[in-house]
């Protein structure tokens, strides 16, 4: 559902070497590389990876029966660099753990705006240098080269939101309009109510 490499493969295509065993820097890495990997992974529905596993297991048995070879393309290897925006996910997983303001973390709208910033660094680098689909006075599309427009990051963008949620607080006044009908509904709630576990 999702291309995949290991903790460590990720680890080397960042720095270009292996982790070392008890240093907390690359242990820090280490864990914040599985929970970018765990996350990419939960973007799609258990019910939905289960019917595509259950369509590929028949694909792969068609062209095992008709002498086909696998229907599956490569799975790997992938080159040694960062080509998926670990990085990237690494800088958004940490900034996610920032203090909140309402709660103990920073919410989804907040740190989600950290992706923007890895985009736009990218585009004025040399991942940026692309062609232009279609340019008109302000309205341009461009392809875009950078990892954070990759299959793989919106997943993993995806799975980060599933998992940690949004929460909204209301930042506008409320008309009296709203006030007076949230009052009829709590005197309602209130006349019905018979315990006093009811009225709390």
């Amino acid at each position: 559902m999702v291309p995949f490499q290991c903790d460590e493969c990720h680890f080397r295509n960042i720095t270009g070497r292996d982790p070392v065993a008890r240093k907390e820097s690359d242990n820090e890495m280490l864990e914040f590389i599985r929970r970018a990997n765990l996350d990419s992974f939960w973007d799609r529905s258990r019910n939905t990876v289960s019917s595509n596993l259950s369509d590929a297991w028949r694909m792969e048995t068609l062209g095992k029966r008709l002498g086909m070879g696998p229907m599956a393309p490569p799975m790997g290897p992938y080159p040694l660099k960062d080509i998926m925006g670990m990085r990237f996910a690494i800088a958004i997983l940490d900034r996610s753990l920032a203090a909140g303001q309402n709660e103990e973390f920073v919410q989804w709208a907040t740190f989600r705006k950290t992706r923007s910033t890895a985009t736009n660094i990218s585009q004025a680098g040399l991942e940026g240098l692309t062609d232009s689909i279609r340019a008109y006075e302000r309205k341009r599309m461009w392809i875009s080269n950078v990892a954070t427009h990759q299959f793989w990051f919106t997943r993993f963008m995806g799975g980060l939101h599933k998992r940690v949620g949004e929460l909204k607080k209301q930042d506008e006044s409320l008309s009296i309009d709203v006030v007076k009908s949230v009052e009829v509904i709590l005197e309602t709630e209130w006349s019905k109510a018979t315990k006093p576990e009811q009225c709390k």
